[in-house]
């Protein structure tokens, strides 16, 4: 029982996660979007401008807390260009923000990864042998450079996206989003330990959740991984 609400604290968080988790991948999908198309045009153009501004801006979006960039994105967006509201989660724009928050040290780290992924794929022998056959660069890419570089990004994915539900503690207090992060920060202020023992227990499941379908997906990438 929660002693500052007086209610399970189980029905506190399973009230508040569906918002988390909806923020969460959110930003996920916006990470994914941003970070794999830099990251192999960046690889592609190896040792040039592009690719070292690529991976300089990746660099210092990984370096920016989120509560800065959460800062940030509210003075542009939302005070000098009042385009997207700054609190609440009533309606998808109230989404942009906070996703884009969340998802932008996500998406630095991911083009990264992608980037030395596909370099470390593209000098393989059989993409030698697929070129040599005459194949067209775009399918050279397609099948055979970016589906074998997939494992190390999948990885990563599974990795960060507990992580970004920790994350949004901060985000959420920041654009007072309706969350278990901000309510794990209002049980910690109370001493509220059955919320924040309900709280962990859940991030915990959700983790050991999203690492078993890593794991089953790396299956499907390659069928020479198996389990036995």
């Amino acid at each position: 029982m929660s002693l500052q609400y007086q209610q399970p604290a189980s029905d506190l968080v399973m009230s508040r996660l569906s918002a988390t988790l909806t923020l969460s991948l959110v930003a996920m999908v916006i990470a994914i979007v941003i970070s794999i198309p830099l990251g192999i045009f960046a690889a592609l153009k190896r040792n040039t401008f592009l690719d070292f501004l690529i991976s300089g801006v990746s660099i210092v979006g990984k370096a920016m807390p989120n509560f800065w960039i959460g800062i940030m994105l509210i003075l542009f967006f939302a005070v000098v260009i009042p385009i997207f509201p700054v609190s609440g989660a009533a309606s998808p724009l109230h989404f942009v923000l906070p996703a884009f928050t969340l998802g932008i040290a996500l998406a630095a780290e991911m083009t990264r990864l992608t980037r030395a992924s596909i370099l470390e794929v593209i000098e393989q022998e059989y993409v030698q042998t697929a070129r040599s056959k005459g194949q067209k660069e775009h399918i050279v890419i397609g099948k055979h450079v970016f589906l074998n570089a997939l494992i190390p990004v999948v990885t990563i994915i599974g990795l960060q996206f507990p992580q970004l539900i920790g994350g949004a503690i901060v985000v959420e207090t920041v654009f007072s989003w309706p969350g278990i992060g901000r309510l794990l920060l209002t049980a910690m202020e109370n001493s509220d330990m059955a919320v924040v023992q309900a709280i962990v227990f859940v991030i915990a499941l959700i983790t050991i959740t999203v690492n078993l379908i890593t794991d089953l997906l790396y299956r499907v990438l390659d069928p020479r991984i198996k389990y036995n």
